[in-house]
This record gives structure tokens, C-alpha cells and sequence, in this order.
């Protein structure tokens, strides 16, 4: 880093620009707080400039890394209290042209009313600390894009003022505590909160959502039911992984539009039924690996999905598996299908012909089962195959038509 150094290193006109912007919105006449950033010919090098820090770079412009408004000093009065030495008025919307920020403070200032028509706010990847409350004030925020940061704090309920937003994205930080209602979101398309550390119940507004596309919510503590999100018809992708979520109901099977549905290591103890993905034709993921299942479906059922991904090990579809006979839909693999994983279930029977209508590349792990009898054909490109700790016997020949595999 270099701060105020005498290195000739001229500011990046757009940055240089962004703040002379930013300046301009803020009340500055008393204590002339911010004197050194000047629209002067002499005065390029903004990183001598008050509160700002910028990369040690060679043979480039270095970029700003650090802006610190929190001025945090006082001026002694003779005649009263001492005189705290704060910025007012507005912070604008310039500050989202500094891509290369890491570190943001304008705290202990009385910026109020600022940054109402900002429709857009984006610090994603920076090392942004503190709870969340001072962002209420954003009330036109249709965007706010805070992952990858180190915020804490809950999710507060003042956030009900910034109800325009469209697209949150806290994921990737420390936040902790239960969600709020979120029903004060009525225009929300995306909300992105995966690894946290919210707990709780699921709210039951998530399920007034009607506009919700994208809820990724994994990697929590969340309890609860889904039984709230079926009404949510332009759902594509649902991502619940690793909470602690329990029950899967039917009317999960009315999201008709939903492309991704994981939720692998839940708590989900329930039997699966045709209802459950019969209307789902436009499914392509779905995972749900370390769960408690019962398969109930007709062993001839055909979905009308065509599935490229099938992660269900440790979900003990062996104790339930009808006939000892597999669905007839797993042993006719959806061409697109690249991963397939039906391990660790201790399913019983013979496993038929997998070869049907493959055109890629696919992983396929059969392992820890009780399959028996000669081993099926298998596709003739797989990346990975697994069929250990099974019961098969006979010929290797449909191992050995494999090309490019890693098999064990």
C-alpha cells in the first residue's frame, strides 16, 4: 500500500472522476475536511488525497483500494462542547465505478437522505464488516449485490424499507439470526443467502413471492417445511442444501417451470411420489443425497422430465425399492443425463441396460448396493464409473467397452 507518497502514480481518470462526483454531493464548507481533492491540473495525484489508500503497483496505474471517510476527530471550543469533524449530505452513486475497493467507511458522518434514486449497489468480493441496518436508507435499491464480504448481524426488519428490490445477494458472509418475513419483497426475482448462518423457520412470506425465479438458501441452519412455496410458479431453480429442513410436500410438484431442485443433507424423512415431479418437465438437477426417502412411484412410470443430473446416494431407497426391480426410468438414462449417482442405498435386483440414448460423457456411481446378477451395458463414454461393494458377477465385457473411464 502507499498513502500520500511522493511517487509520481497519476489517479485512473475514471476513479479520479468517481470521487471528484462523489465530492460534489457532500457538504464539506465548515471544515474544509476534504480540501485536498481538487479538479487541478497539479493536483493528479489523488492518492495523496485525504482518506485514501491505492495498490503499490509497477509499470501500471494503481487502482484505489481503501476509501476512509470516517474522519473520527474533534476541534476544541472555548466556548462549549467540543465540535465533532463530520461530512455531510449525499453519497452518490459514483462510488460503485471504484471496482477495486476493498475497504469502505463512512461512518460517524450524517450522510441522511442520499441515496434514495440509487437503484443499484454492488460491493461483491470486497472485505465489507458490520450489520447491515445502515442500508435502509436505499429505499429506491432495485439490486444489492453484498456477497463474499465479512458482514454480521441479523437480517434486520428495517429492511422493509428498500421493498422496490428485485435481485439481494448477501451470500457468502457471516450473518446470523432468523430471516424476517420477506413478504415486504413483493417485485423479488433473486435471493441469494447461502452460506450464512441464518436459523430458524422458513418464513411463511417467502411463499408471497409470486415474481421469485431463484431462492438459494443451502449451506444454513433453516428449519421448517417447503410446504409455503408452491404457489411460487415462476421458481426455476430451488436450492435448500445442507439445512435442516424436513418434509417434502406434493404441491412442490405444481412449480411447473422449476429447473434445479437440490436438497441434499436435510432432514427429509418422506415417500416420494409420482406427484412430486409429474409436473416438473422442465427439471433438469435434482439432488437429494442424505435424506431419509420411500420411493412410491410405478416401477413403469415414465417422467416427463429429462434430467442431467441424479445425485440420490445415502437416502436408503434400498428398504423401499419395490420388486427388487429398479424404475424403469433410472435404466433409461435422459440422453442429456452427465451425472448419476445412486450410491450408498443398499438397493436389491438386477440393474438392466444403461446404454440407451447417451450422447456424453457421464459419471455413474452404483457403489455400496446389493445389485446382483451380470453387470448392465453402460454408456460407452464415462468419465467415472463406480460398481464397488455390490453382487454382481459374470463378465467384465461391458467394463471393457468403455473408453476414457476411470472405473473402480
Amino acid at each position: 500500500m502507499s498513502r500520500g507518497n511522493n511517487i509520481k502514480n497519476l489517479c485512473i481518470i475514471k476513479e479520479r472522476e468517481a470521487l471528484l462526483e462523489l465530492k460534489q454531493g457532500l457538504v464539506d464548507d465548515e471544515y474544509k475536511l476534504l480540501s485536498s481533492w481538487r479538479n487541478e491540473e497539479n493536483n493528479e495525484e489523488c492518492f495523496s488525497w485525504r482518506g485514501l489508500e491505492c495498490s503499490n503497483t509497477t509499470g501500471c496505474l494503481p487502482h484505489i483500494l481503501v476509501l476512509n471517510l470516517h474522519i473520527g476527530t474533534t476541534e476544541s471550543n472555548t466556548d462549549g462542547p467540543d465540535k465533532n469533524l463530520i461530512l455531510t449530505g449525499n453519497i452518490t452513486s459514483s462510488l460503485v465505478k471504484l471496482q477495486y475497493l476493498k475497504y469502505l467507511d463512512l461512518s460517524s458522518n450524517n450522510f441522511l437522505g442520499s441515496h434514495r434514486l440509487l437503484e443499484f449497489l454492488s460491493f461483491e468480493g470486497n472485505a465489507l464488516t458490520g450489520s447491515l441496518i445502515n442500508l435502509t436508507t436505499f429505499s429506491s435499491l432495485k439490486e444489492l449485490r453484498l456477497r463474499e464480504n465479512s458482514l454480521n448481524g441479523i437480517f434486520h426488519e428495517s429492511f422493509r424499507q428498500i421493498s422496490c428490490l428485485e435481485y439481494l445477494d448477501l451470500s457468502n458472509n457471516q450473518m446470523t439470526g432468523s430471516l424476517p418475513d420477506l413478504a415486504f419483497f413483493p417485485s423479488l426475482r433473486e435471493l441469494h443467502l447461502q452460506s450464512n448462518h441464518f436459523y430458524g423457520m422458513i418464513p411463511q412470506g417467502l411463499g408471497k413471492l409470486s415474481e421469485l425465479k431463484t431462492l438459494d438458501v443451502s449451506f444454513n441452519r433453516l428449519q421448517g417445511f417447503l410446504d409455503n412455496l408452491g404457489k411460487l410458479s415462476k421458481m426455476k431453480i430451488l436450492d435448500v442444501y445442507f439445512n435442516r429442513l424436513k418434509g417434502l410436500p406434493e404441491i412442490l410438484g405444481q412449480l411447473f417451470d422449476l429447473g434445479t431442485f437440490d436438497a441434499p443433507n436435510n432432514l427429509l424423512e418422506c415417500t416420494i411420489s409420482e406427484s412430486h415431479f409429474s409436473n416438473l418437465c422442465n427439471l433438469r438437477s435434482s439432488k437429494f443425497s442424505s435424506n431419509s426417502l420411500t420411493w412410491n412411484a410405478s416401477v413403469d412410470w415414465v417422467p416427463c422430465f429429462q434430467l442431467q443430473v441424479i445425485s440420490l446416494s445415502y437416502c436408503n431407497l434400498g428398504r423401499t425399492t419395490q420388486n427388487d426391480t429398479m424404475p424403469s426410468w433410472f435404466t433409461k438414462l435422459p440422453p442429456m443425463l452427465y451425472f448419476l449417482n445412486l450410491s450408498y442405498n443398499h438397493i436389491n435386483g438386477e440393474m438392466q441396460d444403461l446404454s440407451a440414448n447417451n450422447i456424453g460423457s457421464i459419471v455413474i456411481d452404483l457403489g455400496y448396493n446389493n445389485f446382483s446378477g451380470p453387470l448392465p451395458t453402460f454408456p460407452h463414454l464415462i468419465s467415472e464409473l463406480r460398481v464397488d461393494n455390490n453382487k454382481f458377477s459374470g463378465s467384465l465385457n461391458s467394463i471393457c467397452k468403455i473408453r476414457s473411464s476411470v472405473t473402480t
